[in-house]
């Protein structure tokens, strides 16, 4: 019976000095539990994205429930591949080091929601109606599921209207916004044409909307000559 406790103890005592699984030398278990993994993904995401004007929300998506290492690591290191994050799935690569060396990775998928404080219409907004003073309010939203970046401050709105119906409730994206229109099209335009001591100025009539600094098509009455003119101010194009 001695001689086997004895036999017992080398064996235990060589696992210890190789450093294999259930070693007391190893940093962490070669397991990693589903909640240890969530914890990782969690504190990467908040270190690396959250504020105080930003908040997250992270559950998993992935089903597996343990992830077998293979060996002794000392660190998880987390990364995210698809940046910037826009929310919803997101998949994550976490790997396993030991010594700074990666032992092995996997990819963790997560449900990110991202809360923040955005510009939202409290009544609806028509389609090229000004924004400046427009009836909106910041409010904490979900934003992971906008297709396009938020809009965060009403500064954000100086010299836009609206690009199409806007809902009471739903936030401003820029998608939803436009510049606004100082030459519409059909309407009659004063075209000027300067170069040097030469200077022309005609009545055209515009053939496309256009917004502070853009080149569009305008026609000559008389010549039923198309010109571009470069929108200045309201009714007002100079040829570039």
């Amino acid at each position: 019976m001695w001689e086997k406790s004895l036999r017992w103890l080398a064996v235990a005592v060589l696992l210890m000095c190789l450093g294999l699984p259930g070693s007391a030398v190893a940093a962490h278990s070669p397991i990693v539990s589903q909640e240890e993994l969530l914890q990782a993904a969690v504190q990467y995401l908040h270190d690396r994205f959250a504020s105080p004007e930003v908040r997250l929300k992270v559950s998993p998506l992935s089903h597996l429930k343990r992830w077998v290492v293979g060996g002794p690591f000392d660190s998880l290191a987390v990364t995210a591949p698809n940046l910037p994050l826009r929310g919803g799935y997101t998949p994550l690569t976490i790997s396993a080091k030991q010594n700074g060396k990666v032992i092995r990775s996997l990819v963790f998928a997560v449900d990110l929601h991202i809360f923040q404080p955005v510009l939202v219409a409290q009544s609806r907004i028509l389609p090229r109606t000004p924004l400046k003073g427009a009836p909106v309010v910041k409010k904490e939203v979900d934003v992971s599921r906008l297709h396009s970046p938020p809009l965060h401050s009403v500064a954000q709105l100086a010299g836009k209207m609206a690009r199409r119906v806007i809902q009471p409730a739903q936030p401003l994206t820029e998608a939803d916004v436009m510049p606004v229109l100082l030459i519409q099209r059909g309407e009659k335009v004063t075209l000027q044409y300067n170069r040097g001591s030469l200077h022309i100025e005609l009545t055209a009539r515009a053939l496309q909307d256009g917004a502070q600094g853009e080149v569009i098509w305008l026609l000559n009455p008389q010549t039923r000559q198309r010109i571009q003119g470069r929108v200045v101010d309201r009714s007002l194009a100079i040829v570039p």
